[in-house]
């Protein structure tokens, strides 16, 4: 399910995928001022984490 996003709300883009990651997601979200876009994590298994993507590495992003 697609949140609808505000003009003012600010894109984060988290590095770590890891449980200190999704914590950070997590607050984010519940703040109301963040639209997170995603992830970037060198050893993610996963392509998405609570529906948000994984959108490459650290190293070398996408």
């Amino acid at each position: 399910m697609m949140k609808k996003i505000s003009q003012s709300m600010k894109r984060l883009l988290i590095i770590g995928a890891g449980g200190h990651g999704r914590s950070v997601a997590e607050a984010a979200a519940l703040s109301g001022e963040y639209e997170v876009v995603g992830f970037l994590d060198d050893g993610a298994t996963e392509s998405t984490i609570s529906d948000i993507p994984v959108q490459g590495r650290v190293a070398n992003p996408s």
